[in-house]
């Protein structure tokens, strides 16, 4: 997997080389892991590849028991602002920020509407290169909710 950059801002990648459906899926459940059953808010710039992105981090969110507020397509900041005002656990931001349309990424934030500090990045980083992660019964699954 060549280009794919992970650092405090995240994991980005160019979509369908380093940043796949199963690169996401780590990262995400990575994230998930100690959350299950709290609020996520979700939300990215408009770049093409969002439309695969954003329904798939939902998905590995719900899978994992994560409630998941999606806020659309907007700017990161507005995720952040949405984490805090709407008290959810944290959010993921899907943005490549400024790098060529190609690429896209996850920013990872805490439920304090900031990003991950780099303790917090480094253990997500952790779990996901374990696998560490959590599927939720079927009883234990989260929803999309409004």
């Amino acid at each position: 997997m060549k280009n794919l950059m992970t650092s405090v801002s995240g994991v980005r990648g160019i979509v369908g080389d380093s940043l796949t459906p199963e690169t996401i899926t780590k990262y995400v459940h990575a994230f998930a892991y100690p959350l299950a059953g709290d609020k996520i808010v979700v939300g990215g710039d408009p770049r093409v590849s969002q439309a695969f992105i954003r329904p798939l981090v939902k998905a590995v969110l719900i899978a994992s028991g994560c409630q998941v507020i999606d806020i659309g397509i907007t700017p990161t900041p507005t995720v952040q602002l949405a984490v805090e005002t709407l008290h959810a656990a944290g959010g993921i931001a899907i943005t490549a920020s400024h790098n060529p349309v190609q690429w896209n990424g996850l920013k990872f934030i805490g439920g304090d509407g900031l990003f991950l500090p780099e303790k917090a990045v480094k253990a997500l980083f952790q779990r996901a290169d374990r696998r560490q992660h959590h599927y939720a019964n079927w009883n234990e699954l989260g929803e999309e909710t409004p």
